[in-house]
């Protein structure tokens, strides 16, 4: 992965395909912890989410709300199912890669073009640590929320 300083406080990113979406967050969730996570994804693997857990487990994860594509029922099912026993998961047309990991001293936005599952391809990304584009980034995931519906797995 190459880094280099952009303007502000971003820097912009260049993934390989060896650094997944899941393998940042989990890097910037064990810096700030204990964090939370606002992540939207357009699709789900389980690599990513046992990574997920294990966040959960070392206590560095204290909550975490996924928002992702409502195709996402309908072809993974048992990701939505899996992930849904420690994360609060919304439904909605989304295509976006956005992390927001944040505690109560500081945050960081990562986006990227890679889905939360193990990467074959080229991928890119930025992280963004500057408040404005933290509180821009958390408004539109607030608003997606709003135009999610939440999942219920006993749902059809």
């Amino acid at each position: 992965m190459e880094e280099r300083t952009g303007r502000s406080e971003e820097i912009e990113l260049f993934f390989n395909n060896q650094d997944s979406l899941h393998d940042m967050i989990a890097l910037h969730v064990r810096r700030l912890k204990p964090a939370s996570v606002f992540l939207t994804t357009f699709s789900l693997s389980e690599i990513a989410i046992r990574s997920l857990i294990e966040l959960f487990e070392e206590g560095a994860l204290l909550a975490l709300t996924i928002i992702t594509d409502h195709t996402v029922r309908k072809n993974k099912l048992d990701m939505l199912l899996f992930a849904n026993e420690n994360a609060s998961i919304f439904l909605t047309d989304v295509h976006a890669k956005i992390a927001h990991i944040y505690n109560e001293r500081e945050a960081v936005v990562i986006l990227s073009t890679s889905n939360l599952n193990a990467i074959k391809r080229y991928e890119a990304g930025a992280l963004f640590y500057d408040p404005t584009h933290i509180e821009f980034f958390k408004s539109k995931i607030t608003e997606l929320i709003a135009d999610s519906i939440p999942f219920e797995p006993n749902e059809p």
